[in-house]
């Protein structure tokens, strides 16, 4: 048929059974089974054999003719038959035969040629029926032949294709065979290989304008490139290639790819299923292909077909670009490194593209913009509550701070001038002037907690600049050092300081520096245990800096980056060691910050904390040679050396025992000092250390602060009423914590009364007294023992006292168990105050004072009044004879039996019978 490229219009030409043809010089020359060889003239279609008349009639019959070439030199044409190769020239009409029974082809092995190749010098490569390669001179008539013995893989060769490299890539019955004419040598190709089959078809070859070849065998097409087939063999490595690709159009149905070319396979959106069967191309002769593939964007990892198995499949694939990577094996076991690379795309469904995605996030935007033009304003209404809310915190922080900060010292103030003012007249000099300092020391105490809130108001409203002087820095920071070597003392800690030997000029700010100084240095004190070290060390150079290092308690990690904030405090529970307002750390920072210089801070916690600040070094500033003298210590911490210190009381034993436990030593000497003419007075510095002192000595009355390190008074107060030995003390707490949540949880503790600061010292005198006089309500509820305590059937509720407001539970059960104690041993002379400390499980100690708190006897005293009041039972009630009675209630001696009853009772026993 003849088509218009342009057009495409089909022109069908009478002519039939059409073998192979070829144009040359205007005309189609083509071979068919009855006339041989024909030319056809496109323009008029009229088709003329040229081939019979050369053969005899008759025999033309029997010829047949396999290949039609174009001969590259001669430009005749070269045919093939199976009566040898024809030279035919079309200008002349003239025809050569090679044969093996005529001179020109004399020398050839056979006249049964299938296929002819014409190469650049002339030669004629022939391939024959049955006796292999022929390489032919027409000229010469030379000829060499090459068959199996060769290396040829079948002797029957049907197609003869070239490369770029000057190779013979020949289609046998039985394999592919790459022939190299210079080096006479072949490379033999099989379906071990990756060829779909062995046995070629004739007719059936051709070399595309990119260098691969295609050659047809009875089972399909062998696709590949020579230069790709040879490198794989000489690296004895092979490489996967596509067989098939078989998908699903909705156009098109169900589609086959045989011949893939590299392009993107695309699937619809609605069916995303895809096979691709695969094939190794040139593996090892007898060894077993296993093949690996990754599709890229949907799966990590390698997956391993099962040997044998050539296909791989996907199904329900998402949208997306995937690359379809696929791996094989070669002879020795080893993956390929050249890798089959399928590209894979799969269409979205509409509601997975993103103009659909641009579409909703239209909506939703234009939604989201409507909803926060609606709300907008009750979110500003709730933010300015938010800000308003956190400004009422951040001022009730404030006065909760500064209040406490203030009513401790205020306390030491106010208490010692209504001390003075009472007893005006017959107050000593020397309590005058301990009062008066005192009252001097917690007034600059206050003046500096007022200077530094205004220091920073002044520093928050850029009102404060500082004023340079130059002078020696190192005598100043040793000046400062050396003032606090007092406070350290008492708390038995070593304080040093490390400079330069020489002076070392500079410009700073004296009061400024002082400052900073004076906190830091307070701070590394008041949290560094008893017999640690603080130490401040200073240098200069290009700059100066000083540290402040102290081996004390240290501050945790996570709370370094707020310790600068304004009115933050690292341990704000109430069993902090220390006081502080939080404000000591942002003003040193602040002032810092104001000379040019800046502040830093390590710290592990448990091992201590390093403060260190860097100044620039500048020498501008007027020198002033006298710059330490005159420094006025304005903060009360660095004198903090107390002026009222816990002395020994010298009372008798007979006076009641007040229990002190505060950690300021200040306000522990002031609280001693208002108790000390009538009391005998102990101290604790801790909620801890009180709680033991208390089980030790079983005080009559505990004061106790409620902030204070290790335990705080809630908790102290909570173990004293809960521990038997204990729980009838009065206990006073004593705190700046003034908010009546606080005295309601002080109450709920236990606490008998709740002082808060400032207190005075007559209100002070007449709690004590009030909660000690309760001491003669348990004497008449305990002291008072009658007969039918005696013989347990009648509660202490219900005796004498019957107070319904001055419930004791827990010393009723314990005076229940005393005398269940008593009772049971009645009869035992042998029985003591000893067995009776050990029944009880208490020390001799603490069962005297327990016993005395609660019926003003002791333990002797008691038993001795229980067995009378037993005696005085049996008097009344049996026959029995005065000895009897005696031994009955413990007694070994009748004689001195009747002396301890009649200076009891007052009466002989005798005569208390008849009464």
């Amino acid at each position: 048929m003849k088509i218009d490229t342009a057009s495409l219009e089909v022109e069908e030409i009478p002519i039939s059974r059409v073998r192979n043809f070829l144009y040359h010089k205007g005309l189609i020359w083509y071979t068919n089974e009855t006339d041989l060889l024909l030319n056809l003239d496109p323009e008029t279609g009229k088709s003329t054999s040229v081939f019979k008349q050369f053969f005899p009639k008759g025999t033309y019959g029997t010829t047949y003719l396999h290949d039609l070439k174009l001969g590259k030199k001669s430009g005749n044409l070269l045919i093939c038959s199976s009566e040898g190769l024809h030279e035919y020239n079309s200008e002349t009409g003239k025809l050569r035969t090679f044969r093996t029974d005529n001179p020109l082809g004399e020398n050839l092995p056979t006249h049964h040629i299938l296929t002819v190749f014409e190469d650049e010098s002339g030669t004629w490569w022939l391939g024959t029926n049955d006796h292999g390669l022929v390489k032919f001179n027409a000229a010469t008539g030379e000829t060499q032949a090459y068959d199996t013995k060769s290396g040829l893989c079948n002797n029957r060769v049907v197609s003869i294709l070239p490369d770029a490299q000057g190779r013979l890539w020949l289609g046998t019955f039985n394999g592919l065979s790459c022939f190299n004419p210079k080096e006479q040598l072949f490379e033999n190709f099989y379906k071990s290989d990756g060829l779909f089959d062995t046995e070629f078809n004739r007719l059936s070859a051709y070399q595309s304008y990119d260098g691969r070849m295609f050659f047809g065998t009875v089972n399909g097409v062998n696709i590949f490139h020579p230069d790709d087939a040879l490198s794989a063999r000489a690296n004895k490595g092979t490489f996967p290639v596509v067989s098939t690709v078989e998908f699903f159009d909705k156009k098109q149905g169900a589609v086959t790819i045989n011949c893939w070319d590299g392009s993107p396979i695309r699937l619809g959106a609605d069916n995303r299923r895809i096979r691709v069967k695969i094939a190794a191309a040139y593996p090892s002769f007898g060894k077993q292909v296993n093949f690996a593939y990754l599709l890229e964007g949907f799966t990590d990892n390698w997956v391993h077909l099962p040997d044998g198995q050539h296909q791989i499949q996907f199904e329900y694939l998402p949208a997306g670009h995937f690359m379809l990577r696929v791996k094989c094996t070669n002879g020795m076991g080893e993956w390929s490194k050249k890798e089959l690379v399928v590209p894979i795309r799969v269409q979205a469904f509409f509601y997975q593209t993103w103009w659909f995605f641009l579409l909703v996030l239209g909506i939703l935007s234009f939604s989201v913009f409507w909803f926060y033009r609606l709300h907008s304003k009750q979110k500003l209404a709730s933010q300015r509550a938010a800000d308003l809310e956190e400004l009422d915190t951040l001022k009730s922080r404030l006065y909760t701070s500064i209040t406490h900060e203030f009513r401790t010292p205020l306390t030491l103030i106010l208490g010692p001038v209504q001390a003075l003012l009472r007893r005006a007249g017959t107050v000593s000099t020397g309590e005058l002037v301990s009062n008066l300092t005192h009252v001097q020391n917690n007034g600059q105490r206050l003046l500096g907690l007022i200077n530094q809130i205004l220091d920073l108001q002044k520093l928050e409203a850029g009102q404060m600049q500082p004023h340079y002087e130059q002078g020696d820095i190192m005598t100043l920071l040793q000046y400062l050092t050396d003032s606090f070597h007092s406070m350290a003392a008492s708390k038995h800690l070593h304080l040093g300081f490390t400079g330069h030997p020489k002076p070392f000029l500079m410009d700073f700010d004296k009061d400024k520096l002082t400052k900073i100084v004076v906190n830091l240095l307070t701070n590394a004190i008041k949290f560094t245990p008893e017999g640690g070290e603080v130490r401040l060390t200073a240098k200069g150079e290009a700059s100066f800096w000083l540290e402040v290092r102290d081996k004390g308690i240290g501050i945790r990690q996570e709370n370094l980056d707020n310790i600068f904030d304004l009115f933050y405090q690292v341990d704000n529970s109430s069993t902090r060691r220390g006081e502080g307002t939080g404000i000591g750390l942002t003003l040193v920072k602040e002032l810092t910050e104001l000379m040019g210089g800046h502040i830093s801070v390590s710290s592990e916690e448990g091992k201590g904390t390093c403060f260190r600040i860097e100044l620039p070094v500048r020498n501008e500033a007027p020198l002033n040679v006298t710059l330490v003298p005159g420094i006025e210590m304005q903060n009360l911490e660095a004198t903090a050396t107390s002026s009222f210190l816990p002395s020994e009381n010298t009372l008798s034993g007979t006076a009641p025992l007040v229990l002190v436990v505060e950690d300021n030593p200040d306000v522990s000497a002031y609280i001693g000092s208002c108790l000390g003419s009538e009391y005998r007075i102990e101290y604790a510095s801790d909620g801890k250390a009180g709680m033991g002192k208390a089980v030790e000595l079983v005080p009559d009355l505990v004061i106790s602060d409620v902030m204070m390190p290790e335990a705080d008074g809630f908790e102290v107060c909570r173990f004293l009423k809960n521990d038997d030995r204990t729980s009838h003390i009065p206990v006073i707490l004593l705190t700046a914590r003034a908010e009546i949540q606080d005295k309601l949880e002080g109450l709920r503790q236990g606490a008998d009364a709740y002082l808060a600061k400032p207190f005075y010292e007559e209100e002070l005198l007449i709690t004590v007294e009030k909660l000690l006089r309760l001491r003669q309500t348990l004497w008449e509820r305990f002291g008072n023992l009658s007969a039918n305590l005696m013989d347990g059937t009648q509660n202490h509720s219900t005796s004498q006292v019957n107070d319904s407001s001055f419930d004791l539970p827990k010393e009723d059960a314990f005076m229940e168990q005393v005398m269940e104690v008593i009772r049971h041993n009645l009869e035992h002379s042998a029985f003591s105050v000893e067995q009776l400390t050990r029944e009880m499980g208490m020390s001799n100690t603490q069962l005297f004072r327990k016993l005395k708190a609660l019926t003003d006897l002791s333990a002797n005293q008691l038993i001795r009044r229980v067995r009378l009041e037993r005696a005085k039972e049996l008097l009344k009630h049996t026959d029995l004879t005065v000895a009897e009675i005696a031994y009955q209630t413990g007694f070994t001696d009748p004689s001195y039996f009747t002396r301890i009853f009649v200076r009891e009772v007052g009466v002989q026993p005798s005569e208390f019978r008849r009464v």
